[in-house]
């Protein structure tokens, strides 16, 4: 069975969200956040500590969009677009754009918002961080136009790629940076019933999972499997309670 090492709010959800598009069984194994922090043994799986990270047979992934192309190209989904198609170019275009064009500016606001000593230039870092957000997701505005998903007239991996920096922005608290058509299509996708089995699989579950201790879990050899909805491809597991405290929600880490 596949193995996806998974934390509240990170890219894992792009491959939760995968998995159960194209209907694949697999174990999510929800961590606490930062694992590299919070559950130091996790190194011994995943050497640079990050999610998300999946194992299958031999195979090791670390980087979410990859792991979804390697899903996605295995089992024949439709997600990818193949490249005599004449979409290709643009399904390409909008893969890239979810993690590149659009996370950047994101991961940067995301990072100088914690910072604790505020000032003029931590501000003024804020705000030019959040002007190229909103400049880049006019792109994804013009896109839409006419349009339900982002190429080929179909769900694909270039929505997937762009659906995690659209729910960043709302974890931030930019909405108001989102066009009409860009927070319609957030919707669009949030409403298909593969998400939403994900979300539950990858977000509220491991938010009440976070201030677990992996350590002390695996000591003891003992995890919690949580109920899921029937229909959902994928098991939770997660260590056993214990008083680590509560970790930042949200640090897009890989």
């Amino acid at each position: 069975m596949v193995t996806v090492y998974s934390a509240p709010d990170t890219r894992a959800m792009r491959v939760i969200w995968v998995l159960e598009e194209i209907g694949v069984k697999a174990e999510i194994k929800s961590m606490p956040y930062p694992p590299r922090k919070h559950a130091p043994d996790y190194v011994a799986v995943n050497p640079n500590g990050l999610v998300p990270f999946l194992i299958d047979g031999d195979v090791r992934l670390g980087e979410s969009m990859a792991i979804c192309d390697y899903l996605a190209t295995k089992h024949g989904s439709p997600l990818v677009v193949p490249p005599n198609d004449l979409e290709r170019p643009q399904f390409l275009q909008w893969l890239w754009y979810g993690e590149s064009t659009l996370m950047t500016p994101l991961s940067r606001l995301n990072v100088v918002r914690q910072v604790e000593r505020k000032g003029p230039e931590v501000d003024a870092i804020i705000a030019g961080a959040r002007d190229h957000v909103a400049e880049r997701l006019k792109m994804l505005e013009q896109r839409l136009e006419g349009r339900d998903f982002l190429v080929a007239g179909r769900l694909t991996l270039a929505d997937i790629s762009v659906s995690y920096p659209l729910h960043l922005v709302g974890l931030l608290g930019i909405d108001n940076l989102l066009g009409p058509r860009a927070s319609a299509y957030r919707e669009r996708l949030r409403l298909r019933p593969a998400y939403r089995r994900a979300e539950a699989a990858a977000c509220p579950i491991a938010r009440a999972a976070a201030c677990m201790s992996w350590a002390s879990a695996s000591a003891v050899g003992r995890s919690s499997w949580l109920e899921m909805p029937t229909e959902a491809m994928v098991r939770v597991i997660v260590p056993e309670a214990s008083s680590t405290g509560t970790p930042t929600m949200v640090t897009p880490a890989m």
